[in-house]
Parts: structure tokens; sequence; C-alpha cells
């Protein structure tokens, strides 16, 4: 099934907070942005949903503190929040309509000392970083650091969203994952990790099948054409490239900027997201303005 295409996105939108979001994702409808709020002194992360065809706010969840990670479920009904922090992580569900929150699917945590210091391995998931839903909706992958988000290590879990179980783990030692992304028939899943390269690996044995060359920065946004033979990075210079999906070759590169994306310090961009269709790229830098290119 073909991805929709965004529903005429606004060049920019606004987001009400006082700095830029982290965090975004399109839904798989095309239809609504999802992105964290920076409101000061407040505990809990507000994730607003917006309407990309007329730019306004539709609703907000008030959501768990250190939101890390945001996916939308295949039938854009369904939006996962993942937490990142530095000694815990979860994975809550809200219905996207109403805004509450519909269950938890995993948790994790580490054992600490009086001090706050970790004395043994995560139990559970471990934090946060990166979500992605399979196209049948019946799983989730995500980004971890296990031994904490200082560790040099990272790995990809795979979740039966129904129980939360683990049912698949890919471990990159000396690689913590950025972002993530299925296959459109489900068969692979492509990881980013923060070494520049981008795994292909098989979800049903978790093989390493291809490795991408290494990209000119980060890639805190990784995605496949509908069709599923190209793979499509964003990195945080705002530089686009497409690999074979069955090579692992780059086959094109925008090298301009996709927008001119700073913000108040003048930083680089931080939250990525790119859309189903994978024709348009969303991007926030510190100041509170979600800009949207066409990468067409």
């Amino acid at each position: 099934m073909m991805a929709d295409s965004v529903a005429a996105a606004p060049a920019q939108l606004k987001t009400g907070g006082e700095y830029g979001s982290r965090v975004l994702a399109f839904s798989p409808d095309g239809k609504t942005l999802a992105g964290t709020i920076y409101v000061p002194n407040q505990p809990q992360v507000t994730v607003g949903l917006w309407d990309l065809k007329t730019g306004k706010l539709k609703t907000t969840l008030e959501t768990h503190p250190d939101v890390r990670a945001l996916a939308f479920s295949p039938d854009s009904k369904t939006l996962a929040t993942g937490k990142g922090g530095r000694w815990t992580g979860q994975i809550k569900l809200w219905d996207v309509k109403t805004g509450k929150l519909k269950r938890n699917v995993a948790s994790g945590y580490s054992r600490r000392d009086s001090e706050g210091g970790r004395i043994g391995p995560y139990l559970g998931i471990g934090p946060v970083f990166a979500l992605a839903f399979s196209p049948n909706g019946k799983s989730i992958a995500m980004g971890t650091q296990r031994d904490g988000e200082l560790s040099s290590g990272g790995e990809a879990l795979i979740l039966n969203v129904a129980t939360g179980k683990v049912t698949r783990t890919l471990k990159f030692p000396s690689h913590p994952v950025s972002s993530l992304a299925f296959s459109p028939n489900g068969r692979t899943v492509a990881v980013a990790c923060q070494d520049g390269r981008i795994r292909l690996c098989s979800v049903r044995t978790g093989k390493m099948l291809r490795v991408t060359q290494k990209h000119s920065s980060l890639i805190p946004a990784v995605g496949f054409t509908p069709d599923g033979k190209s793979i499509v990075s964003v990195t945080d210079d705002q530089k686009v490239s497409f690999w074979s999906a069955q090579t692992g070759r780059l086959t094109r590169k925008l090298t301009r900027r996709l927008m001119n994306v700073g913000g108040l310090y003048k930083s680089a961009p931080e939250g990525f997201a790119i859309s189903k269709d994978a024709r348009t790229i969303a991007a926030c830098g510190d100041e509170p303005v979600i800009r949207f290119a066409s990468i067409k």
C-alpha cells in the first residue's frame, strides 16, 4: 500500500513552546505531525499534535519526562512515546484523537546506590532513544543503551506491542543507535548508529545484511521509500542521502542544505522527521518553529 502524501504542509509552524522541538514524527496518513513542546518548569513533557493542512495544534499529550522518541502506528491512530532518562526507560501508547493514555508497553530501570550511581545492569528495556512501528503494527523497534546513556554500545530491541516482550535483540557493541525504521514489507530494519553508518538487519534472524558508508554527520532520521527499494537518511547538518536497500550503496545525495534551521543560538537542528512517502522533511532548531522541505 502506497503511503499517503503529506497534506500540503505549511512552510513552517510555530510550536507555542519556548524552545524548539527535539523530537518529531509524521503520521503515516500524512495528516499529522507530532513534536515535543518545551514548557519551562514543567516536570512532564508536552507533545503537540499539529494538523499539517492548517498548521494548527489539534491536541496535546502530557507525557513522561525525558521524551526522546516518537512514532505513529501504521493506521495513524496511536502515538508511541519513548522515555530516555539516564536511569529509566519507558514506552507509552496514546490515543491520537483524544490525547489520552491507552497503556504502557514496556519499561526499564537500573539499580542505584544511595548517591544515585548505577550499580547494576538495566532491568527491562533501558532508556529509549528511537522508535518505529512495524508495518503490521504488531511490533515496535527501539534504540537503547542498556548499560546506560553514557556507554559506548547500543542495541535495537524489537518488542511485541501487545505483550511488551522483547522478540529480537540487535547488538552494536561500539555504536549507539540514533534512529531506525522498518522496511515496508517488515522483513528488515534500518538502524542508524552514531558512527554515521546505517546497518540493515533481518528482523527474523537478527543478522546484519548490509552497512552503508559513513555519513558526514549524525543521522537523527532514517526511513524507506514506499517501494522499499531505497533507504532515506537525514543528517543533522541537513543533508539528505538515498541508499540502495539491496546493496547498501549510495544512489543519490542532496548536497544543498534543506532549510535555514538554526535559531536563538544558531546551533544545528536537533529534531528531524521523514514523511512516510519520503518526500518531505520536517526539522526544528533552537527556536520554536518547525520548518518543512520537499525532497522530490
